[in-house]
């Protein structure tokens, strides 16, 4: 068949069943079967593209670089391959990367680069008697969300959603992470347990550790997810929580340029076609 194909079998991006049928076009995304395929179709076509050759990648990498006044022919020198694109990209982010890495500031910071699934590093579940030990945040509320642009992780084709947890009425962020597939309750538990008791403000300024009087969980969580965490919010801590409802997540949804599923269709240079990209 047409397409590569993986060098073991993975996890089918629909079913997780073994599978190593990767789609020709991405050649990320991975089925079992072409009835796996054909269901992921009208979600997996908005971010199905072809990927970029090596001199396509290398020729936009030397584009931003020098926009930035730095000289390409030096960087590409220090790369571990310096004829791969892949290589130098990785050495840019390793020496230019975001403060997140651990690097200082540069010219390269402003840089959007997809999220990495380690980057997402809780581990908690939620401990109510330390929460319950916190100051509370009157009149502030914690508004739990999660999104994706799109982005597939090379290596098991799921793709990253962020998750961020902010305060609704400053807009500050007091957690965020990413993680492969879309965000599940034991997600959800951490980013509730960090926003409170390790808050890392999005601009570098420090956030005291606090219970906010009420939670908004977006809509796209679901009652699965939500209904009982709610009743214990209130038990356990008296926080007022609810779940958005359908109505004003249509309107955030508008706001934020993403479907009420949280998909960003709009970032990238997605393709349109109304054809299956085959294996």
């Amino acid at each position: 068949m047409p397409g590569s194909a993986a060098k073991s079998p993975r996890a089918c991006n629909v079913c997780r069943a073994p599978a190593s049928n990767l789609c020709s076009r991405c050649g990320i995304r991975i089925y079992c079967s072409p009835a796996c395929q054909r269901g992921d179709w009208n979600e997996h076509r908005h971010y199905c593209r072809r990927q970029p050759s090596n001199d396509e990648l290398m020729a936009t990498l030397k584009r931003e670089v020098e926009s930035h006044g730095l000289k390409f022919g030096d960087i590409v020198r220090q790369a571990d391959d310096p004829k791969n694109a892949k290589s130098v990209e990785k050495y840019l982010f390793q020496k230019y990367g975001s403060a997140a890495t651990g690097n200082t500031p540069s010219p390269w910071e402003d840089r959007s680069w997809p999220p990495h699934p380690k980057s997402w590093s809780l581990n908690k579940r939620i401990n109510w008697a330390e929460l319950k030990k916190l100051p509370i945040k009157s009149n502030c509320c914690f508004l739990f969300s999660f999104t994706t642009a799109g982005y597939m992780d090379e290596i098991t084709g799921d793709l990253l959603f962020v998750l961020h947890g902010l305060e609704s009425d400053t807009g500050k962020v007091r957690v965020m992470g990413c993680c492969l597939g879309k965000p599940t309750r034991f997600d959800l538990d951490n980013a509730i347990y960090e926003a409170m008791v390790r808050p890392k403000s999005d601009n570098g300024g420090s956030m005291i550790p606090e219970r906010p009087s009420h939670m908004l969980f977006a809509h796209r969580w679901g009652k699965d997810i939500t209904s009982d965490l709610i009743e214990l919010l209130k038990k356990k801590l008296g926080i007022e929580a609810m779940l958005e409802t359908e109505e004003a997540s249509l309107v955030s949804a508008r706001t934020n340029g993403t479907d009420p599923e949280g998909y960003n269709w709009n970032v990238g240079e997605f393709v349109n076609t109304p054809l299956i990209a085959e294996y």
